[in-house]
């Protein structure tokens, strides 16, 4: 004959009593308060796994925040779970797994997970990687954060970007729809998502007109150099300001320019760039001829620093100082939406292209064309020696418009 056990009352479970050893007062249908010899009271279950018909135990809680009512409850749920075949146990563990997935699977983490795996690959610029960062902290994560990137639709996105269309900010719409698409590939690569919802999402809005680059008129680059004189930059940042503008060299170029690039016999800056058709994995050799005044400047950064870089940074984790260094020194000097560190280049090609020098060479110069174009026009000797008096006749004209003396304020 089956023993019968009495349901125990609150009074019973709120009366129990620490004793010398632990002990256990039984509810019935195999749940059971255990109390310890400190008086700490605790719910567990006891049954047969379905299967094997072991006897197992499980956890439901401590009281008093798991009250008797509450464990009784969680006793009729893991029985309803076994009379379906589902141990109780596995399927705790089953719905832990599934949660942790969850949370590994939000938008936050797998915009986590592919901004560092996207930093492992070629071609990720310091700008680019810090205007993707803006991109996702300010657009996408105050949105989606905590969302399954699955669970987001392409309807969510558009309603969340209308906003941005509607006051002309179509270039920043379309940098967050890109970077957007770039997380849901990552993760539909590694079978996070059967599919890309966001990958023609860009039709659903209008395209952003073509942005130049701001820049100025040569004959008003003396008034800036006049301006760069005045400013209280340290002279790591005005040596990479001129050099940046006398090498025609993009703002990543610049900061990464060591001394073992350069031939100072030859009067040669080589480096990779990862821009236009790459020749190998790093990219493609672009050479600049340095002018006079880039070979005067090579000394003074030789002067400030024993780095192997000619502009060492002596803040930030990397070697080098930053790429937006010279532009955040254009913005310092006033000319914030006038001129960007781009805008060099411009300065430069629009001044070339007026003294009549070949268009072609000029392109070269600004590592727009690959060697194999250079050489449809000029033999090797001849393209160096014609880009070198090029690029004198731009470095006199900034020394020139520096009012003759372009390192007095270094």
């Amino acid at each position: 004959m089956a023993k019968t056990v009495r349901p125990l009352t609150v009074k019973d479970v709120e009366n129990a009593k620490a004793k010398s050893k632990q002990y256990t007062l039984s509810d019935g249908g195999g749940l059971a308060l255990m109390v310890n010899t400190q008086g700490g009271k605790y719910w567990h279950f006891n049954y047969y796994q379905p299967h094997t018909k072991k006897r197992r135990l499980i956890s439901i809680g401590t009281f008093p925040q798991i009250t008797l009512s509450q464990a009784r409850a969680k006793r009729e749920e893991f029985k309803a779970l076994i009379t379906q075949g589902i141990d109780p146990q596995e399927d705790r563990q089953q719905q832990a797994r599934d949660k942790a997935k969850q949370t590994e699977n939000t938008f936050k983490a797998i915009s986590e997970r592919w901004y560092a795996y996207r930093q492992t690959k070629e071609r990720f610029s310091e700008s680019y990687a810090i205007s993707t960062k803006r991109i996702i902290k300010n657009y996408l994560l105050p949105n989606f954060a905590d969302k399954l990137l699955s669970s987001i639709t392409a309807r969510e996105v558009i309603e969340t970007l209308e906003p941005l269309q509607a006051v002309g900010k179509l270039r920043t719409l379309h940098d967050i729809i890109k970077t957007l698409n770039h997380i849901a590939n990552y993760a539909l690569h590694r079978e996070i998502i059967p599919f890309n919802p966001f990958a023609k999402l860009s039709v659903e809005f209008d395209k952003p007109r073509p942005e130049h680059m701001a820049t100025i008129r040569p004959e008003e680059l003396p008034k800036l150099l006049q301006a760069f004189k005045q400013t209280n930059l340290t002279p790591r940042v005005k040596m990479a300001f001129l050099w940046q503008l006398l090498t025609l060299s993009r703002p990543a170029e610049t900061v990464k320019a060591k001394f073992e690039d350069v031939d100072i016999n030859g009067r040669i800056w080589a480096y990779y760039v990862s821009k236009g058709r790459l020749e190998t994995e790093k990219g493609r050799i672009h050479k600049v001829t340095l002018n006079s005044q880039a070979i005067k400047l090579l000394d003074y950064c030789k002067a400030f620093n024993n780095s192997d870089y000619l502009f060492p940074s002596t803040q930030s984790k990397k070697e080098y100082i930053t790429s937006v260094t010279v532009i955040n020194a254009l913005y310092q000097m006033g000319y914030k939406g006038q001129m960007t560190a781009h805008g060099f280049r411009s300065i430069a090609s629009t001044f070339l292209n007026e003294q009549g020098y070949n268009k072609e060479l000029i392109e070269i110069a600004l590592s727009h064309i690959d060697k194999d174009r250079a050489r449809k026009a000029y033999n090797r000797a001849e393209y160096i020696e014609r880009r070198a008096e090029m690029l004198q006749a731009w470095g006199d004209f900034v020394e020139q418009s520096a009012g003759g003396n372009l390192f007095n304020f270094i």
